[in-house]
């Protein structure tokens, strides 16, 4: 007959409960540290500052801006780095490499239907080229440019903004004609209140205009295609014969900056697999480079790094390059 187990001594039991408490330590450890905000990763770059020396805005009142129509439906809501994650779990990655500094937030409800509903987002990124890459990177499939200011769309009834240092989002929460109507009303009060310079980013008129959708162009602001260091990266989509294939940018300090970058690109495309596919004689230093099934090509011009990613055809891939080239070369004259 097996031998009875034997009812654990004090002395093992005591230590059941310390290793089960050292594991809830570490577990609570690992909590803190994931939603704790280091501004250290984020630090600004050698190229543009991802943080602003601004204050954040803390005397934004969404109370005034609100059209008659409408009636505040709860308290207005400050969110600061450290709290983001607490109103947007899951997404606040987006925003806190951008140089995020806060985000107000307040519902509001038609004045006869508690149930039509919708809230307002206001977030502060402290520099138009922020609030600009927040808006570009998440504009919404289907969406419909709106001329209410110069970057502008609407999808679903809901507005978004990139309006000077702030970037505005107005989710209604049905699709209520009034309600939608109170969203855009909404809007066109915070872009009239708020004067800013309307002045784009220069980057989007050094794209090559053939082939180009327009509303596709966006900012990426760090580690740009899985590379750390590859940052503040414009990106714009072109579609020719049917084909898609994306053009990028990036202005950096001194021809020797963009030089050395666009090596270090090579060398990171080598590093995850990709082969040498031959240099492009037409543009001095351009290296056409094959990852499995698709090409990118990278070189640089004047300060500027620049090249075609992932592209289906080489010979796709070597056109979009020489007409960004061309581009770039006639725009540094």
């Amino acid at each position: 007959m097996a031998e009875s187990l034997k009812p654990a001594s004090p002395a093992e039991r005591a230590v059941g409960w310390v290793i089960l408490l050292v594991l809830a330590c570490v577990a609570v450890g690992v909590l803190v540290r994931q939603y704790r905000f280091d501004r250290s990763i984020y630090e600004s770059s050698e190229h543009y500052g991802n943080v602003s020396d601004e204050a954040p805005d803390q005397q934004l009142d969404l109370t005034e801006l609100l059209p008659p129509s409408v009636l505040p439906l709860s308290a207005t809501e400050h969110f600061t780095p450290d709290s983001l994650s607490d109103k947007i779990n899951g997404k606040a990655e987006q925003y806190l490499p951008a140089g995020f500094i806060s985000l107000t937030c307040r519902r509001f409800h038609l004045t006869n239907d508690k149930e039509a509903w919708a809230e307002a987002f206001v977030y502060d990124m402290g520099q138009p080229r922020s609030a600009y890459a927040v808006y570009s990177s998440q504009r919404r499939p289907g969406a419909k440019t709106s001329d209410l200011a110069s970057f502008a769309y609407t999808s679903g009834g809901a507005m978004f903004i990139a309006h000077g240092r702030y970037y505005l989002e107005i989710i209604p929460a049905s699709q209520s004609e009034l309600l939608i109507q109170a969203v855009a009303a909404l809007a066109e009060n915070f872009v009239r209140s708020i004067p800013v310079d309307a002045e784009a980013p220069p980057e989007l008129d050094m794209f090559p205009a053939k082939g180009l959708l327009p509303e596709s162009i966006e900012l990426q602001m760090t580690n740009v295609f899985g590379m750390e260091g590859l940052d503040n990266v414009f990106l714009a989509k072109y579609r020719w014969d049917g084909q898609d294939a994306t053009a990028f940018l990036s202005v950096r300090l001194g021809p020797a900056k963009a030089t050395e970058l666009a090596q270090l690109y090579t060398e990171f495309l080598v590093a995850n697999g990709a082969t040498d596919a031959g240099q492009v004689a037409t543009i001095p230093e351009g290296r056409c480079m094959q990852l499995f099934d698709t090409y990118d090509l990278v070189f640089s011009c004047g300060n500027v790094l620049a090249g075609v990613h992932e592209c289906f055809s080489r010979a796709q891939a070597v056109a979009l390059a020489q007409q960004l080239y061309q581009k770039l070369s006639e725009d540094s004259k």
